[in-house]
């Protein structure tokens, strides 16, 4: 009885291309040992193999993760149609998929990109955040800002600029720098939403290590930060 049990397990095992290592069945709910054909060793029950028909948990990590994949390209085209009333897609241009709340990377049909997560676009109908109005922008609207805020903050023709060279999103700081050649590090949102620009010259003093050293040195002191190096 044992071995004709343990031999139905070896004949479903190679039936998946793997084997039952196991030597001894007791019953239905004790764990075995599985292979499977790519070396993977793991233990389940043969209840779990033969009733539930489980396999290789990492096979179907596996085949999960590129289902999801798949499904997500599918949806992008589908949202990205949708979105802009014409037969342009969007596409989902991520190679892995983790879960529904890990950050991964759009691109809608006007070629505008953005980084979030599955959850926001399938749940809560988000899409491109350039194309909504809701302004997620990328560097070279960063920059276009940051020309424009100059050349308003100090009413000449001179500009201000954005001295970064990646964008992450509205709530990541960046770096900028305005017409007089100061330089500090602030957020998108700040700088567009909230009419921020350069601190030195709005009064808002942000100083850096050599300012404070001379505003410390006029006032009969000393900063307690080492000379960089």
């Amino acid at each position: 009885m044992a071995k004709s049990t343990l031999d139905i397990a070896r004949e479903i095992a190679c039936n998946r291309e793997g084997k039952c290592l196991s030597e001894k069945y007791i019953n239905s709910k004790v764990p075995m040992l599985w292979k499977r054909a790519k070396d993977y060793l793991w233990s389940a029950s043969l209840n779990c193999v033969k009733n539930r028909k489980t396999w290789c948990p990492r096979c179907a990590v596996e085949n999960q993760r590129t289902r999801t994949i798949e499904d997500m390209k599918k949806f992008a085209i589908k949202k990205g149609a949708n979105s802009i009333a014409q037969e342009q897609d969007g596409k989902c241009i991520s190679t892995e998929y983790v879960n529904a709340n890990t950050p991964m990377f759009w691109r809608c049909a006007k070629g505008h990109e953005w980084s979030t997560t599955l959850y926001r676009i399938k749940n809560m109908g988000r899409w491109c955040p350039q194309c909504s109005g809701n302004f997620l922008c990328g560097l070279i609207e960063a920059k276009e800002i940051a020309h424009s805020r100059g050349a308003n903050s100090i009413a000449q023709e001179q500009d201000g600029k954005c001295i970064s060279t990646e964008y992450v999103n509205a709530n990541t700081p960046m770096f900028w720098r305005c017409a007089k050649g100061h330089e500090w590090s602030t957020t998108l949102y700040r700088i567009k939403n909230m009419g921020r620009w350069c601190p030195q010259c709005s009064g808002n003093f942000l100083c850096g290590l050599i300012e404070a050293k001379e505003i410390a040195h006029s006032r009969g002191g000393y900063t307690c930060c080492p000379n960089p190096k």
